[in-house]
Parts: C-alpha cells; sequence; structure tokens
C-alpha cells in the first residue's frame, strides 16, 4: 500500500467499496491542522487468496465536516469529491508470473533483419497446476502477434513463445519507443506480468528527389522535370514551396506541367498528405506518390559556358497540429540545374603542361621534351558541323622561337558529332645550355565552325636544365708537386653557355711554396681563364709547379681557390650564384740540412814546410737561427786553419746568418789549409779537418743543432831527408905544404 500527501484543509474520502472477502478497511489517519501531513492507509493481512484489491482514494472539500478534539476523522458520506487516486493492494497469496522477451535487452528495429523477438510466460516454481495466460495488447499499430495465447504446462517452469514484429509505418516518430507487453492469466493463485520493449524507429524525415543529381537543359529553352516525394509518410499535411533561388536568369521552374513558369521570386506550392488523407485538390498527392516539377533554360544570349541554377524545395507543416519533423526540416534541400550553353567551346588541351630541355628519362616510352596539343568540347557537347582549330605559339619574353621547334602541321579538327579532335600538334623543347629561368610559351587557338567558340589561351612552360657554375678536373685525381720545380696539372670548364664573357681566377694559398698558370703563361701567385660564349664547353689547363724555398719544412697542402667572375651575365658575377671552388695541392719538400763542402781539384793536400790549399763550406738549407761551423785541425803540429784572411791556428769558425739573402747562408766560405813544417823526416802525415755544426739555445735551429760532424781529408807532404850537411868555409878546402890548413863544417839535414 502507498501513501497519499493532503494539502491543507483537506480530508480523505473513500469512494466505493471494496468487495470480495476482506477485512475491514483500516484507518485513515490525517489532520486538517498540519498541512502535508502523510495520511497512511493500510490493508489489513488475511489468509485468502481472493486477488489484489482496487482502491480509489478522493480528496473533498472542508465544507461539511466536523472538528472533535483528540479524534480521527473515519469516512464522510455525500462529500463532494474534488480529486481521486487509485491504489492497489496487491494480494500477497498469489504466485507471480514473469514475462520474458528474448533479446537481452529488450530492443527490436521497426524494419530489417532485427525487427521481431520471442516472448513467453515463467514461474519460480514447477507445481501440478497448469497456467494459461493471453498477451495484450491483442491489437496493435506498433507491432503484430504470431498468437497470443500462452500455456505453462503442469509441472513446467516455461510456456510456449510466441512471436512479436515490429510494423514498419514509414512515420519519422521518436526515435525510439516504449511498448508495454502485458501477459494476463485467469488461473487462480497466479498474477499477471509485464514487460517493456523497445522499438527502434527507422524512418527520416525528408524528400526524395528523382533523379537525385540533377537535371540538365539547354538555355534556348530546353525543359527538364524532377520529381518530388515525402521520404516518410506525415501525421499532418506538409506542404512544399519550389522556387528558383540562384542564377534565376539561367532558368525557371512550373509545377503544373510547363503551362505557367513562377517568375523571379515567385514560389509554387505542392501538397502531401497522410495515406488516407484528401488527395483531391490541385497539386495534391499522397505523400510518397511523385509530384512533377518541370524547368526549362532560359537564353541570357551570353558566351558564358554552361551554367548552373538552384531549385529550391521547402518544406513545411501547419504550427499546430501539424507534422514538427517537416516543419523543422533544415537546410531546404536543393537541385541543381545544369543550363547548358548553345555555343560550344573548344578547349585546347596539352599532354604535358611542362616540358624539358633535355629528355630526362630517356630509357621512358614518353620523351619529356615534347608536349602534344589537342582541343575537346565541353563535357556532353559534340559538334554541329566540323570545326577546325589552327593552333598558334607565342614565346613570352625572355623566350624566343628558337627555344622550341614545332611540327609542319598546326591544324585540329573536331568532326561532326564528337567532342574531340583527330590530329596533333607538337612542340618539343630545344637545349640551349644557358642558365636561364624557365621560360612559358602561350599556346592559342583559332576555332571555325558552327557555334564554336575560341578556345582559352593555354601556358606551356619549358622547364630549364641549366646551371651556372664550372667543373675541375684533377690529372689522376689529384694535384700534387715536389721541389725543385715538379709540376701538375687540372682542367677547368663552364658548366653552361654565358652570355658574355667568364673569368675564372685560380689564385694559389702559398705562393712561397708552388705557383701556377694557364696555357703558355707565365708562372705566378694566380692566373686568370677567360671563357667566351662561343668556346664555353673547352676545358682549359692550368698547372701548377713547386716552388724550393730551400727550407727544411717538410710537405705542404695548400688550396688553389678558383672564382668566376663576369661583368655581363649575372649567373657568374657573384660568388653568391656561382660557388667559389678549391683544389688541394700537395708540395713535397726536397731540402735536406746539412754542410756543401767543396774541396778545391777535388781534393785538399799541402807539404812542408807552408804550402796551402783550401775547399769552401756552405749550408744546405736555410737555417732558422743563426750556425756556426768550427773547423778543426785533427793534429795541430802538421797543419793549421783559417777561415777567409783570419789568422791561422788549430781552429776556425764559418758563421751562417738565417737571412733570405742567399750569400748570408749558402754563399760558400773558404777555409784555407796550411802545413807545418815539423823538421822531423816522418814522412806524408793526414790532418784531417772536423767541420762541427751548431746552433744551441731556445731559439736555436734544432735541424742544425743536432746534425753530425763532416769530416775534410787533409794530407801533408813532408819535405824531410836523412843526410849529412857540409858546408866548406869559402866555398872550397884548400891547403898548402907545409902546414897551412883549411876547414868545413858538418851537420845533419
Amino acid at each position: 500500500m502507498t501513501g497519499v500527501a493532503l494539502s491543507a484543509n483537506k480530508v480523505v474520502s473513500f469512494e466505493g467499496q471494496i468487495t470480495g472477502n476482506h477485512a475491514t478497511l483500516g484507518t485513515a489517519t490525517g489532520t486538517h491542522a498540519t498541512p502535508s501531513v502523510p495520511v497512511t492507509i493500510s490493508y489489513p493481512e488475511n489468509a485468502d487468496t481472493h486477488g489484489d484489491q482496487t482502491i480509489t482514494v478522493g480528496v473533498g472539500t472542508a465544507a461539511q465536516w466536523g472538528y472533535s478534539p483528540n479524534r480521527y476523522w473515519y469516512y464522510w458520506e455525500n462529500t463532494p469529491i474534488i480529486a481521486s487516486a487509485t491504489l492497489t493492494a496487491l494480494d500477497n497469496e498469489l504466485a507471480d508470473l514473469t514475462l520474458e522477451i528474448e533479446d537481452a535487452d529488450n530492443t527490436i528495429d521497426e524494419s530489417g533483419t532485427q525487427n521481431s523477438t520471442r516472448v513467453r510466460v515463467t514461474r519460480q516454481t514447477a507445481t501440478a497446476t497448469a497456467v494459461s495466460a493471453t498477451l495484450g495488447p491483442a491489437t496493435s499499430t506498433d507491432f503484430t502477434w504470431s498468437g497470443t495465447a500462452l500455456t505453462i504446462l503442469a509441472n513446467q517452469t516455461q510456456s510456449n513463445w510466441v512471436t512479436l514484429t515490429a510494423r514498419d509505418n514509414d512515420i519519422d516518430g521518436a526515435d525510439t519507443k516504449q511498448v508495454t507487453l502485458t501477459a494476463t492469466t485467469t488461473t487462480t493463485g497466479y498474477r499477471g506480468a509485464s514487460a517493456t520493449l523497445t522499438i527502434n524507429d527507422d524512418d527520416t524525415a525528408g524528400l526524395t528527389v528523382d533523379p537525385a543529381s540533377g537535371v540538365a537543359v539547354s538555355e534556348n529553352g530546353g525543359t527538364d522535370t524532377f520529381d518530388v516525394e515525402l521520404s516518410t509518410e506525415p501525421t499532418a499535411q506538409v506542404t512544399v514551396a519550389v522556387e528558383v533561388t540562384d542564377n534565376t536568369d539561367e532558368c525557371e521552374a512550373s509545377i503544373d506541367g510547363g503551362s505557367n513558369y513562377l517568375g523571379v521570386g515567385e514560389s509554387g506550392t505542392l501538397t502531401f498528405v497522410p495515406t488516407g488523407g484528401d488527395d483531391s485538390g490541385a497539386r495534391t498527392s499522397v505523400w510518397n506518390t511523385a509530384q512533377t516539377v518541370t524547368v526549362r533554360g532560359k537564353n541570357d544570349n551570353t558566351d558564358d559556358g554552361n551554367q548552373t541554377c538552384v531549385v529550391t524545395l521547402d518544406p513545411d507543416s501547419a504550427a499546430t497540429l501539424g507534422d514538427a519533423k517537416y516543419r523543422a526540416l533544415t537546410p531546404s534541400p536543393t537541385v541543381d540545374v545544369t543550363v547548358r550553353d548553345d555555343e560550344v567551346q573548344v578547349a585546347l588541351v596539352l599532354s604535358r603542361a611542362t616540358i624539358d630541355e633535355t629528355d630526362q628519362d630517356p630509357m621512358a616510352a614518353v620523351d619529356t621534351r615534347v608536349s602534344t596539343v589537342t582541343a575537346r568540347l565541353g563535357t556532353g557537347e559534340t559538334a554541329a558541323s566540323e570545326i577546325r582549330i589552327d593552333v598558334s605559339f607565342a614565346p613570352t619574353s625572355p623566350a624566343t622561337a628558337s627555344d622550341y621547334s614545332l611540327t609542319t602541321n598546326r591544324r585540329l579538327t573536331i568532326a561532326q558529332g564528337q567532342s574531340t579532335s583527330t590530329g596533333a600538334v607538337t612542340i618539343t623543347a630545344a637545349d640551349n645550355d644557358v642558365d636561364a629561368a624557365n621560360k612559358t610559351v602561350t599556346v592559342s587557338g583559332f576555332a571555325t565552325g558552327t557555334g564554336a567558340l575560341d578556345p582559352a589561351n593555354v601556358t606551356l612552360t619549358i622547364a630549364d636544365d641549366d646551371t651556372a657554375g664550372f667543373t675541375v678536373t684533377q690529372t689522376g685525381g689529384t694535384t700534387a708537386v715536389s721541389e725543385p720545380q715538379t709540376e701538375d696539372t687540372f682542367t677547368v670548364v663552364l658548366d653552361s653557355r654565358p652570355t658574355a664573357n667568364v673569368t675564372v681566377t685560380a689564385t694559389a694559398g702559398s705562393s712561397t711554396q708552388y705557383e701556377v698558370k694557364s696555357g703558355s703563361g707565365a708562372y705566378g701567385g694566380s692566373t686568370v681563364l677567360t671563357f667566351a660564349p662561343a668556346a664555353w664547353d673547352t676545358a682549359q689547363t692550368v698547372t701548377v709547379r713547386a716552388r724550393d724555398d730551400n727550407s727544411n719544412d717538410g710537405s705542404h697542402t695548400s688550396n688553389i681557390t678558383l672564382a668566376a667572375a663576369s661583368a655581363v651575365d649575372a649567373n657568374y658575377n657573384d660568388s653568391n650564384v656561382v660557388a667559389d671552388q678549391t683544389v688541394s695541392v700537395t708540395v713535397a719538400d726536397d731540402d735536406m740540412p746539412g754542410l756543401a763542402v767543396v774541396q778545391s781539384g777535388g781534393s785538399t793536400a799541402v807539404s812542408e814546410p807552408q804550402t796551402t790549399d783550401s775547399f769552401t763550406v756552405a749550408l744546405t738549407t736555410l737555417p732558422t737561427a743563426t750556425v756556426t761551423v768550427a773547423a778543426t785541425a785533427g793534429d795541430s803540429t802538421e797543419c793549421e786553419v783559417r777561415v777567409g784572411s783570419g789568422a791561422y791556428g788549430n781552429s776556425a769558425t764559418l758563421t751562417f746568418t738565417p737571412s733570405t739573402q742567399a750569400t748570408l747562408w749558402s754563399a760558400p766560405q773558404t777555409v784555407t789549409v796550411r802545413a807545418k813544417d815539423d823538421d822531423a823526416n816522418d814522412g806524408g802525415q793526414a790532418c784531417n779537418i772536423t767541420l762541427n755544426p751548431s746552433s744551441p739555445g731556445a731559439g736555436g735551429d734544432s735541424d742544425y743543432d743536432g746534425l753530425s760532424n763532416v769530416r775534410v781529408d787533409v794530407t801533408v807532404a813532408d819535405d824531410d831527408t836523412p843526410n849529412l850537411v857540409v858546408v866548406e868555409s869559402d866555398g872550397a878546402t884548400v891547403v898548402s905544404e907545409p902546414q897551412t890548413t883549411d876547414s868545413f863544417t858538418v851537420a845533419l839535414a
């Protein structure tokens, strides 16, 4: 049982009598002094199986009620009822049945493969009593039953299945509708059951236009038609306003078969009614019966080609009691009408919009240097008579006619009844070897023939394939020279033909290590190659020669910089356009530190008592610091030495300074060797001279300071012979008798 809330100054009255085997109705409690206090109605428990009971609760006015403190109001007769509610007292001695829908989500579609399900009743406990039930509602606009009788056999818990199939009603209703299914039973001791089924709607309000792709007419009064009907059955009358809304000067529409055409800004009305509705009015039909709209082209006397005008269909329904789905339908459907111009437009077609100066893929079947020109008419158009198109070509500056070649034939023909031309005109790009911007050629046509309009110009692009620059090729892949003066070469050639002379200057990175020249010119720190337009692709040679620097500085690597320039050709006049290039040059050193000794006559020999001989000494390489060379006699008793005009002695010093003036380091300095007379008969002696170079200290030349001594072999011839030296007085020895005397002396030689 449930409670009923009372308003202020209201009392409860029970209208009607509960029938059947029942106990006295329980007390209804409440007081008018406390507004909105719930009033409880209770139904006493009993053991009878008398079925569910219905109670009507009425609310009456306070006109005939009395009040007594501490008393309850139970029942008033003849109290006017101003509101009532029905309550059901369930008999808990009845067993519940369950109405089972086979689909797990209790949902089916209005049409299609999922438009049906099965239904049955079940009970919790199998008993010996068979249960009969009837499905409801028996009839429905939303579905049909395969039968309505259900039976649970004795000692079973499930009845037979009954199939429910949705009706497809063609009405765009709610997206889903909820249907209450019931199973009622007259079997004693059982209570019926209910369940909710959801049916998905499959209809969408709209207009169906045939043909959907639109229609086409000619502008000189040609006509065509399209049909209109509703996509779903409306719930009320629907009107469709027909109006030409775009390009109204191109076409017009009629809804009466072409008897009358709507003017600009005018609209006509088509009316559609539900099934069974009154369709006797003019331009009125049942919703799924098509009505025809006629469109007619209007001649605008303008060569504007095919145009499109738009017919708008605007559905509506009454503001009240009408079909809200059609009233709210947006945007309004439209029909495109193609209006064919009564002139035929010729168009030129290029097989390639861009051609190349050289064939980019010689192995392919299509030559990328060539484009073929053909002609065609607009879509759906054919020639009323033969059309001839004379094709011409005009180069756009800076392009010239020399940039391409043409076939002899320059005429295309479109035969009567055809839309494309026969024959072909071809243009082939010429390779000019000049780095320039892409060039364009305007292709035009002059058409003759019935209704033929000259084609619009088309532009052909000739893609340039040349890039300003130069290519350097080194002999053997490298450039290497060695001291003192060996040579190597490389060549330079331009990559594109210039419009004026271009110079390429080759500048040595180290003029002390090597020098360059071009052709038969003189060697120097740089050389200039000049390329004339007529001989741009003839390679020119640069010769590199090592320079002997007399320094023990090892091998060197240096770059020759090549820079292109032109006072006229903008493609070659800036290193930002044509980048400088370098050639790496390796120079092998041939200098070894040492002493160059040259003996006069090829040897050094002296003899006693004081004959002399000499030899010269020079450095073989330019030193980095002062170098001294000490010349020391190997036997000071046999010989002595001096440098230049200095005094003789056991040793003498030669000094070489690191000046670039060769006279100071590579000019030979003379060492004189003189024999010393020893009066000894000792035969020939050796008096070798030792040359000891040095350049000590942190600033010295380490190459010379650590250099090994050099020996100069010297021979000293002896002038002493064993003998007696007799010296007679007066040169003779004479005596006379008797006893005169004379004398002589005797000594060792």
